[in-house]
């Protein structure tokens, strides 16, 4: 054919391809580039959503009420009243019982333990609402102010509560007097009444 240099015509159809296969290139890296774009919008309420429920999942134990977490611990165990007084003379008779109401937003099992001898509270445990009966002893104690405490716990739980407790225990009514007889005969002088 006229016109046409047949040495150099596989030059030329190998620029050719090498332009063919840079243009396929281009296109495909821009087609994947247009395809990552389409990905990212078209997913991002997913992803919206997914960060919006780790933040959640992340934050509510953080920020949850307290009045939630005393539901789950125990149900919000109360006591009534929270303090407790006794007096009695040494070696007398015990002083009338007092009482004590246990009570909680849900329905819970609870044990009582006190931390003095002389103080006790029946019944030992129970479930919720209860009332326990308190009971302060003077015998085997001297005169003086004796402190002590009811503790009522959840099982298996920290959940607790105290109601203190205060025992006066005074000295008894017996006294030594002399006699108001002032001869001072042997008789006289050893005449004592003892005054009960």
């Amino acid at each position: 054919m006229p016109g046409i240099c047949w040495r150099s015509l596989p030059g030329v159809l190998r620029t050719r391809r090498r332009q063919t296969r840079s243009r396929a290139v281009r296109k495909s890296s821009a087609q994947m580039l247009k395809e990552e774009e389409m990905w990212k919008y078209s997913n991002r309420p997913y992803l919206a959503a997914l960060i919006l429920l780790s933040i959640t999942f992340l934050a509510t134990p953080l920020f949850r009420p307290v009045e939630s977490a005393w539901a789950e611990d125990g149900g919000g165990l109360r006591v009534s009243p929270t303090s407790l007084t006794f007096t009695a003379p040494a070696g007398g008779t015990a002083p009338p019982a007092q009482h004590v109401s246990v009570s909680s937003g849900t329905a819970r099992n609870f044990t009582v333990t006190t931390s003095a001898t002389w103080l006790t509270a029946t019944p030992t445990s129970g479930k919720t609402p209860a009332t326990l009966t308190v009971s302060a002893n003077p015998a085997h104690l001297t005169p003086g102010t004796y402190t002590g405490s009811i503790r009522v716990s959840v099982p298996n739980s920290e959940t607790s509560r105290h109601v203190s407790v205060t025992f006066t225990v005074t000295a008894s009514g017996d006294s030594i007097t002399l006699s108001k007889d002032r001869s001072t005969t042997p008789a006289a002088l050893a005449r004592l009444s003892l005054a009960a």
